[in-house]
Parts: C-alpha cells; structure tokens; sequence
C-alpha cells in the first residue's frame, strides 16, 4: 500500500481474473471468472470489467474468501484472437488485468494465449500473479466457471504407426 495515496497497487490485488471465455459455443455467454485470494469475504459492488476498448461489464454483490465468482457478459465482447481483460475496483484503480493473443499492450510477448472456440484461458495456479501474463495462464479445453482450473492442454493427433493405416 502506498503510504501517499493509500491505493493498493494492482499487482497486491487480492481479487482476479482467474479465467476467462471469449468464444462460447451458441447459445452459451462469453464470461470471465475471479478468484478472491484473501480468507475474508470481499464486496465487488461498484467494480467494473473493461477491455481493450471499454466498459463490459458492471460487477456487485460479494465474493466469499478462497472463492471464484463469474460474471457473465451480456453481449460478445471479448476479441477471439487477442484482446486485454481489467478489473478495476470501485474507485476506479486497476485491480488486475491479463492481455491475450495478438492484443499489443506494448509488450505482446507477455501475452497470454489465445483460446479457441469454447476452450478458455486459465491461470495455472488459481490465484498466483507473477505479471507475466504468458507464465501465468494457459489455454485448456476444460472450462471450470465456478471452479478450481484444470489445465488441459489440447488433444494430441495420433500419428499412425503401422504403414500409415488407422485400423
């Protein structure tokens, strides 16, 4: 905490972006989940989602401690091939934020990953930031709204190894 200003800066934050889909399948909502890293409840009234061009998403009510919360976007509005996720608190401050694919934060080689269609973007370690957005998540084809991340890394295609038949 800065002793001038008293702000918790983002990367002390105690709630995050733990995951997130951006291209559901139809007729599923495109969501972001937070995770609460304290061992007390936290209000998230006033809280705000935004991307990489503007306000997605109002957030209220409470987050139990060591608990995950979904919000779920009323529109598309997450980019599939890069965009940047933040939550900022209710004064405004950046609380967290992850940049994905091809989004240029001005360092597009911290990126997270892009994720495919109704695959998500999770952090490794539920709760742990280290600001490498590229450390800390990765792509699953598990989606676990409401739930510990279960990293799955995409199916592997099998190479035939019998002369190039199947069977």
């Amino acid at each position: 905490i800065s002793e001038e200003s008293g702000e918790v800066p983002y990367f002390q934050a105690r709630i995050l972006i733990n995951e997130f889909l951006s291209d559901p399948n139809s007729p599923e909502k495109e969501w972001v989940e937070l995770y609460n890293t304290e061992d007390e409840d936290m209000s998230l009234d006033g809280y705000t989602l935004y991307d990489g061009v503007g306000k997605i998403a109002t957030v209220t009510g409470t987050i139990n401690s060591l608990d995950f919360r979904v919000i779920y976007l009323t529109s598309s509005k997450l980019n599939q091939s890069g965009d940047r996720v933040i939550l900022n608190d209710s004064t405004g401050d950046v609380i967290d934020m992850v940049s994905y694919g091809e989004w240029d934060d001005g360092d597009i080689d911290d990126n997270a990953p892009a994720p495919s269609k109704a695959h998500s973007i999770a952090r490794i370690s539920d709760g742990e930031d280290s600001d490498v957005d590229r450390h800390d998540f990765s792509y699953t084809i598990t989606p676990t709204p409401y739930f510990p991340n279960n990293i799955t890394p995409k199916e592997a295609t099998s190479v035939p190894t019998n002369g190039g038949s199947s069977n």
